[in-house]
């Protein structure tokens, strides 16, 4: 149902819902136009660029008769990222919605942001919670947005503790801010949503709604090689700096606390990899060194080896006492 009272201010904020696609005409894109199509809220636009797809997208959006519709297609591929900013520099909304075309969203993702705002349109993002499918949509994890009365340190050390998560499908962005900052930009395109998220909470703040209203899908991936590796990493200290630097107190032990944990994500990727036990040892000490130091390998694998089976070993004993 629309929320369509008069005497709600939020009606008059419009959101753009930005979905950049390559050649998605027979995968998810028609499921994802509908999922946009069919937000209850009023006041919205949905800007779809074609990243010069060379199937049938064209045909697929424009077979869609809607005046919040905007179709682009772009005359040569010019790379995801900048796909991405095209959506935010074509968008008119006060709040924007990047919808990668393999996600999912409620109806009520937008009014639902829309009514956590309380007619604001001033907020840095606006969150909800977010759901982890699989490729078939098959359910595998719920995680609500438990962030709401958070300060910018507590929130970004919560993220990092793994209370709750961070998707830019269950994320409104302030569209002027983000462009202000010129929009989504790291090295090499990896951690450009969480950059944009510090930046606009430390100059907006957010406003939270804790249930799941988006759904991040997964696929099976290779986690890369060493080149990979060293991107992320070059990616991940950017962020760690990001986080730190917005801080308005307390920076040195939140840059500390971000480089060990993105230090953590990049030896997680490493250890996924199909590279062999050598090249991962050899991965595992190129990351230790653009890290600084910051989360030494040994004490990683220390960690993740000794700590896990003791941890392991101690359940079962548990369990065993139990019984």
């Amino acid at each position: 149902m629309v929320r369509n009272d008069e005497n709600n201010s939020n009606m008059t904020l419009k959101v753009t819902i930005g979905m950049p696609t390559y050649n998605r005409a027979n995968g998810f894109l028609v499921p994802a136009l509908e999922c946009a199509l069919a937000q209850d809220w009023e006041n919205l636009e949905i800007i779809v660029s074609d990243n010069c797809s060379d199937d049938a997208t064209g045909d697929v959006v424009n077979s869609y008769d809607d005046p919040r519709l905007r179709y682009f297609r772009q005359k040569e591929n010019i790379g995801a990222n900048n796909n991405f900013n095209f959506c935010v520099e074509k968008a008119q909304g006060t709040y924007f919605l990047m919808f990668h075309d393999d996600d999912v969203i409620d109806p009520d993702l937008v009014s639902s942001c829309m009514e956590a705002a309380g007619g604001n349109p001033g907020y840095g993002v606006i969150r909800t919670g977010t759901r982890l499918i699989d490729g078939d949509g098959n359910l595998i994890r719920d995680i609500p947005n438990r962030a709401a009365g958070l300060d910018y340190n507590a929130f970004f050390r919560g993220w990092m503790n793994g209370h709750f998560t961070s998707y830019v499908c269950s994320t409104l962005f302030n569209t002027q801010m983000l462009k202000d900052i010129g929009g989504f930009q790291s090295h090499h395109g990896l951690y450009q949503d969480l950059i944009a998220i510090a930046r606009l909470i430390a100059r907006g703040g957010r406003a939270d709604f804790e249930p799941s209203k988006a759904s991040f899908r997964r696929h099976d991936k290779n986690y890369g090689n060493a080149a990979d590796l060293r991107a992320r990493c070059e990616d991940a200290v950017e962020l760690a700096e990001v986080i730190a630097s917005e801080a308005p107190e307390d920076r040195g032990a939140l840059y500390q606390e971000s480089m060990q944990y993105m230090c953590w994500t990049v030896y997680r990727h490493a250890r996924r990899s199909s590279m062999s036990k050598r090249e991962r040892l050899q991965a595992y000490r190129m990351i230790d060194a653009e890290f600084q130091h910051a989360y030494p390998v040994t004490r990683y694998l220390y960690d993740r080896i000794v700590k896990s089976r003791y941890k392991a070993t101690k359940t079962a004993v548990r369990r065993a006492l139990k019984r």
